[in-house]
């Protein structure tokens, strides 16, 4: 949002003057979410909604009297993506809906190893799984050791479908097998392509309720010791991929701002302090995960050249140490 204050002034960012203490104007974009525990009907409504509006809006047709363009504006509708209870249905029963909004222009981002699969990769599925096309729901098992260890494997197989899938980014990625885990690692040293995580650290600490027991509730310990993916990602070494010095693709998401009362100011804060990451390194993480959003090209380039100006203009080193330190001992 790149409008004046409610008094009239100036929001104070200029770009041969920058305040540091000022917010860039923001870029918003949305995202049609899937349910997977809902209807497959629901679903299909939501892409065919989400293509119309894409469509409407880069053709110039769009309804709206106070947002008329000719043609080359960018939607706001830019992506699909496929949450809700993970222990609901199976991802291969949306892959076609998933695919429809992909060919029809729209990136894709899925939550993605949210509860435990097996560790070893599967190459054979169950014959009441195989009957059913994939259309089990995995919350129906039994109690007993055979049932719990199909459903393992049942999930490792969805899981190894939706990564075959290459979704533009995977959300969450918490409970990634560690076969899985050293291969993405590998594959990023080696300078291949791996798909970007959304890494929420407040919402991954409190649904897998790590801040109990010896963190005593503590957020910035729980993070730090208990998260069973970030440390990983972030420490990665960077890949070789001519000469670059790229960090492993990965973007600090907020997931639900109002349910886990957090910004994404407070969730960068907190990666930077529970993980001790130098300011420039954090800087050089944000900077970095642009490459992943759903915008148009043209957007990030606004976007870089916005924060390469304001970076320029403002000091670094110790005086941001210095915020992050500040904001750390109040929120933390």
């Amino acid at each position: 949002n790149n409008n004046d204050d409610d008094d009239g002034g100036s929001n104070g960012h200029d770009d041969n003057n920058p305040n540091p203490h000022i917010r860039l104007p923001m870029t918003c974009c949305l995202i049609v979410a899937m349910d997977r525990g809902r209807s497959l009907e629901e679903a299909k409504e939501n892409v065919e909604l989400a293509i119309d509006m894409m469509m409407k809006k880069e053709n110039g047709n769009d309804d709206n009297d106070d947002d008329k363009n000719d043609g080359n504006e960018e939607s706001m509708i830019v992506g699909m993506d496929l949450g809700g209870n993970p222990v609901r249905q199976d991802f291969r029963l949306f892959q076609p809906l998933l695919e429809r909004a992909r060919q029809a222009g729209l990136r894709i981002t899925l939550h993605c190893a949210e509860i435990p699969c097996a560790n070893e990769a599967t190459t054979t599925t169950t014959a009441a799984a195989a009957a059913n096309n994939g259309n089990t729901d995995v919350n129906a098992a039994d109690n007993t050791a055979d049932n719990q260890d199909d459903h393992l494997h049942r999930r490792r197989q969805e899981l190894e479908a939706l990564l075959q899938f290459r979704p533009d980014r995977l959300g969450h990625a918490l409970l990634l097998p560690p076969d899985l885990i050293q291969q993405m690692l590998q594959q990023h040293s080696q300078g291949m392509t791996v798909i970007p995580i959304e890494s929420c650290p407040t919402s991954n600490v409190m649904t897998l309720e790590l801040a109990t027991g010896q963190t005593g509730g503590n957020l910035v310990q729980a993070l730090r010791d208990s998260h069973p993916t970030l440390w990983q990602w972030i420490h990665a070494p960077p890949n070789n991929n001519n000469d670059s010095n790229k960090l492993f693709p990965l973007a600090i998401c907020t997931d639900d701002p109002g349910v886990f009362d957090t910004t994404l100011t407070q969730e960068l804060v907190l990666t930077q302090h529970a993980l001790r990451l130098p300011a420039s390194r954090l800087q050089e993480l944000v900077y970095q995960s642009l490459e992943y959003a759903f915008c148009s090209e043209k957007t990030k380039s606004v976007i870089r050249h916005q924060w390469q100006q304001h970076h320029h203009h403002c000091r670094g080193g110790q005086e941001q140490e210095a915020n992050y330190a500040a904001i750390v001992k109040q929120g933390y």
